[in-house]
């Protein structure tokens, strides 16, 4: 279906109907979209009517006739009103494309360029259809600041009969659009998606922890290096960023500390301290105790093994024990009110 220039809707509905029905891959399939039609004209009136009509009124009516109202709309470039588009079952992502093939395929081929896979290609294209279709434009006219606009509107839509942080369908696809939009020049510098990313960001990275300690980083980047050999990447990267955090740690508070073999059972206290007054994911006061048990169980992990392989820079004497790992909360066992045991015991006589 070929976009037509933004015109009066009463008067554009004529022709986006003759070109709807015309696009129909069979006779059948075009007689259900001329009574789809139809049947729109004589609920709605016209666009300017269906796009003012409640959201409920315009989700209650038939599948066809809502895919024709959304047809309608993208090809008189209607801005749809943001309620409608993030509460409707609408699929947006496949009539934009039906509208601008074109632009379909260079955005997909942008994503991938950019290291998304398809998968994640299409589900962002959904989301940045649903974009278009409130600012009333194809992907490729759009603006920064209308897209800026329309995806905060969108991003709102949805959020409003959620009390919960943003579902991570919505989230993680839009982080993703973000970038492959910057890419095109058509959206600002992506922000930094969690909170507590900008606390990673202020981590020492490797160049810094080689200038200050080098003895100790060549220990422990050899130590992952042959982590990379039996552990899956993700696993390897949760060591890595126990170690440089470790470092980090050892840098601003330890600065005579440059070897493993330097370390103490002082430094592993004061880092355990240190987490513990690290603020937590998600909001939390503070790390969990998984996560405190995970980040002591890998340094107890590597000085085991570094030891073991016979590393030149071994600590002196064991270091961190069982009991640095906080002990988890074990569930209460569920038990069987009256009216169940009643049943369970009738079931088992």
């Amino acid at each position: 279906m070929t976009a037509v220039a933004p015109v009066s809707t009463s008067a554009a509905l004529d022709e986006v109907t003759a070109s709807y029905v015309a696009a129909a891959s069979s006779s059948a399939s075009a007689k259900g979209r001329r009574l789809a039609a139809q049947r729109f004209g004589r609920l709605f009136g016209d666009l300017d009517g269906w796009n003012h009509a409640s959201v409920e009124q315009r989700r209650q009516v038939r599948t066809e006739v809502m895919s024709f109202a959304a047809h309608a709309a993208i090809a008189t470039s209607l801005p749809v009103t943001p309620d409608f588009v993030s509460q409707s079952c609408c699929h947006w992502g496949i009539y934009i494309a039906d509208a601008y093939p074109e632009q379909r395929d260079r955005f997909a081929t942008q994503a991938l360029e950019l290291g998304f896979t398809t998968k994640q290609s299409r589900r962002m294209w959904s989301h940045l259809a649903r974009i278009c279709a409130i600012a009333g434009t194809s992907p490729d006219a759009l603006t920064t600041q209308t897209y800026q606009q329309a995806r905060t509107s969108y991003f709102d839509g949805v959020m409003a009969s959620r009390a919960s942080a943003p579902p991570r369908w919505l989230s993680t696809p839009l982080f993703g659009l973000d970038a492959v939009m910057f890419h095109r020049g058509q959206a600002p510098l992506p922000a930094i998606r969690r909170p507590w990313a900008a606390r990673s960001a202020a981590e020492v990275d490797w160049e810094q922890i080689t200038t200050h300690v080098p003895v100790m980083a060549a220990t422990m980047r050899r130590y992952l290096q042959q982590c990379h050999a039996s552990l899956r990447p993700s696993s390897v990267a949760l060591f890595e960023t126990t170690l440089r955090q470790f470092a980090g740690y050892l840098i601003a508070h330890h600065p005579d500390a440059e070897r493993i073999a330097d370390l103490h059972r002082c430094h592993i206290e004061g880092y355990r301290d240190w987490l513990d007054q690290r603020p937590g994911y998600r909001g939390q006061p503070g790390l969990s105790k998984t996560t405190l048990g995970m980040r002591m169980g890998h340094l107890h992990t590597f000085f085991t093994r570094i030891t073991e392989w016979d590393y030149p820079d071994v600590p002196t004497r064991a270091l961190v024990f069982r009991e640095d790992r906080p002990r988890l909360d074990k569930p209460l066992p569920k038990f069987l009110d009256d009216a169940r045991a009643t049943a369970f015991m009738a079931a088992a006589a």
